[in-house]
This record gives structure tokens, C-alpha cells and sequence, in this order.
């Protein structure tokens, strides 16, 4: 297993993403091309698979959108882990999103 910070077993659950830490010591400029690129795969699965005035709500993505998007946080939660955001560092910025999101009643 990869050295994720140090981080023992019981702290890395492999249903979280998990960062690619063999690419923390690429350009920013590199991280911010593969951010878009996944993002962009992502918008065209989408739109391969649903049309783009479809109400989400009951309309399940397709596999292939689910995987892209999946990329999406994968690729943030690695430019994260790039940027000094350790595991525990990440949990605590997605409570705080979580929390603002709640507060702002997005769920």
C-alpha cells in the first residue's frame, strides 16, 4: 500500500478516493489540465447518456458518468493531497462543506 501521509490501514477505506500520490510532484499547470480533462469526460458522458434538460431527480447516470465523475474527485482529492491536505486535513474541509451546504439548505 502507498504511504498515504503515513496513515495507517485502519485510517485508509478504500471506498474513499484514495489520492495518486506517484503524480504529487507534477506543475500546477499540469493538475489544473488533468482537473479539466476529467471534468470534460464527465460533461460528455452526461450528455451522451441523458439529455441536457432532463430533471435529475429519479434519472439514473449512466455507468460510464458515474466512473467519470468519480475521476473528477478522484483527481481533487489527489490535487488535495499535493497541496499539503492530508486525509484527516480533507475529512475536516468536507464537514465544513457539508455543514455550509446544510446551512445554506442544499440538503
Amino acid at each position: 500500500m502507498a504511504n498515504l501521509d503515513k496513515q495507517t490501514k485502519d485510517e485508509v477505506h478504500w471506498s474513499y478516493p484514495v489520492p495518486c500520490v506517484n503524480v504529487s510532484e507534477q506543475y500546477i499547470y499540469q493538475w489544473v489540465r488533468k482537473l479539466n480533462e476529467e471534468v470534460g469526460e464527465a460533461v460528455d458522458a452526461i450528455y451522451n447518456s441523458h439529455r441536457p434538460h432532463e430533471v435529475m431527480g429519479g434519472v439514473p447516470l449512466s455507468r460510464q458518468a458515474a466512473e467519470e465523475l468519480t475521476d473528477v474527485i478522484t483527481v481533487a482529492t489527489s490535487l488535495l493531497q499535493a497541496g499539503g491536505y492530508a486525509f484527516k486535513e480533507r475529512q475536516a474541509l468536507q464537514q465544513f462543506v457539508n455543514d455550509k451546504n446544510r446551512d445554506r439548505g442544499y440538503w
